[in-house]
């Protein structure tokens, strides 16, 4: 029976049990969310000086189903399930890892923890074969991110890790690299925005987010 158990899960959506082994999603949420895929735009024009690619819209429509899998996703303690999600990332947005970029993740609210973007990141690594530096680390944890006003968030939320290489250094610095900047929600871009800021502006920087969900709809 406790071999049994090991290959059940619940879907995070309709609490189903299936006979599955990594997955957050029964076969009908996973659809869905594949098809709420298929609607979303993939490039977002935020006028933030770079362009910011993304996988999902989250709106008061598909709430009820991507609110639990976003909050699922949170920790990054679903690594295998991260890892399945970022392969069907890998075929619906794949211009955004194209030119073979450093990817960026961003970083947690504790330094030496690897959280939810940094295995999103890991996967995408993994999927496109591509090299990760953490690069950043967070200032002003005070107050949640989504819980800050659109002024709020204009204030540098993230700093250069202290404890980067000088070989990172050079890397985030030399403009022939192509950095991506990952996380796993963008709403108004503005923490991909401070990354930005932080590597002088690169001009070969963009961004990558799994969801994109409007201020508007940021309603928690």
């Amino acid at each position: 029976m406790e071999k049994f158990w090991n290959y059940i899960r619940i879907c995070h959506v309709c609490k189903r049990y299936e006979l599955v082994s990594t997955s957050l999603l029964c076969d009908s949420c996973k659809n869905q969310l594949l098809h709420e895929s298929d609607l979303s735009q993939k490039e977002l024009y935020l006028d933030l000086g770079f362009t910011v690619y993304n996988w999902c819209h989250w709106t008061e429509d598909n709430d009820p189903l991507l609110r639990p899998i976003i909050y699922a996703l949170k920790g990054g303690y679903l690594k295998q399930a991260i890892y399945e999600l970022c392969t069907e990332v890998s075929l619906h947005v794949s211009e955004a890892f194209q030119n073979q970029p450093i990817l960026l993740p961003a970083p947690s609210k504790n330094k030496n923890q690897k959280d939810h973007a940094y295995i999103i990141a890991e996967s995408l690594a993994e999927i496109f074969n591509l090299k990760i530096i953490n690069a950043f680390e967070r200032v002003n944890t005070s107050a949640l991110q989504k819980s800050k006003s659109k002024n709020q968030r204009k204030l540098p939320n993230l700093k250069l890790n202290s404890d980067l290489t000088l070989t990172e250094r050079k890397s985030l610095l030399n403009p022939e690299n192509n950095l991506l900047f990952i996380d796993d929600i963008v709403t108004t871009g503005s923490t991909a925005k401070h990354a930005f800021n932080n590597v002088n502006k690169h001009y070969k920087f963009s961004a990558f987010s799994l969801f994109y969900r409007p201020l508007k709809f940021n309603d928690d």
